[in-house]
């Protein structure tokens, strides 16, 4: 337990009065640490030798003594125990460590000494009151997040909800921080999965025989027309998609044929077989 200038002023009274011995003494009685009590009692000596320690200057020395020592032990474990009475110390959460420090500053208590009393640093009261500042400035971003999302029916994602929030606000919302917000349990965007488009392939003539991998993975060429590949993209235009089918030859990766269309049908390839200018070669395909 961490002792409050106050609190050793008190007690080095009480030793100076007769009352304990010794500091240990004085430390047994109230339950405290032997080394904390000796040594916030011996600078209290040192600083106020020869003066009074707590109290009006304009009573008597005794009557100034039994003053101080009543008033400082009837403050601190009043204060205390009205803690135990009105908060749940068990509670470590934000709004709890604030509201109890608040209070007690409301009673004229200093932060250090409120803090001390309930275990924590002062730097640990500031990041969780900062932490409660935040979350009650997120409050209505993010009851405004969950009615625009069932507005839209949860097709907003983090970077076009915060357009649409320093709209409505007036001020600029960073997306990251609406990312952050979204990520709350009912507020993220629905994602619609992506449509897959299978092609069905046109044969023709039934196959008779199994084909084989005559390729076999060798892309190298000995001389022009000799080995083909070919294959079919979609390409944007300004009128919508096109599909480019093209034949490449290997030697010298040289387009030979090319010709587009509206699908990648079988119609497609076979005219651009049609455009080659020799129908020697192998030419495998998927």
């Amino acid at each position: 337990m961490a002792i409050s200038r106050a609190f050793a002023s008190s007690i080095a009274t009480q030793v100076i009065e007769g009352k304990f011995r010794s500091s240990l003494k004085a430390a047994e009685f109230y339950g405290l640490e032997p080394r904390s009590v000796q040594r916030k009692v011996k600078s209290e000596l040192k600083n106020h030798k020869g003066r009074t320690i707590v109290g009006d200057s304009s009573r008597s020395g005794d009557e100034n003594m039994r003053y101080s020592i009543t008033s400082v032990l009837a403050y601190t474990f009043t204060i205390k125990e009205w803690i135990t009475k009105n908060f749940n110390l068990k509670d470590h959460s934000e709004s709890n460590i604030v509201s109890i420090v608040e209070s007690l500053k409301g009673k004229g208590v200093p932060i250090k000494e409120a803090c001390s009393w309930l275990g924590i640093h002062r730097s640990t009261l500031y990041r969780k009151r900062q932490k409660q500042l935040r979350a009650e400035e997120d409050d209505p971003l993010v009851t405004q997040i969950s009615e625009l999302q069932k507005r839209r029916n949860f097709a907003y994602g983090a970077k076009r909800m915060a357009v649409y929030l320093s709209k409505l606000n007036g001020f600029a919302i960073n997306h990251k921080r609406v990312a952050r917000l979204m990520r709350l349990p009912g507020l993220n965007s629905r994602v619609r999965p992506k449509r897959r488009i299978h092609y069905k392939t046109e044969l023709l003539e039934p196959v008779q025989e199994p084909l084989y991998n005559v390729l076999k993975r060798d892309f190298s060429s000995s001389g022009p027309m000799t080995k083909l590949v070919t294959g079919m993209t979609f390409a944007p235009v300004r009128e919508g998609w096109v599909v480019l089918s093209t034949i490449k030859d290997l030697f010298n990766h040289k387009i030979v044929a090319w010709e587009t269309g509206s699908s990648a049908k079988l119609q497609l390839a076979l005219a651009t077989l049609n455009k080659l200018p020799t129908k020697e070669g192998l030419l495998p395909s998927d």
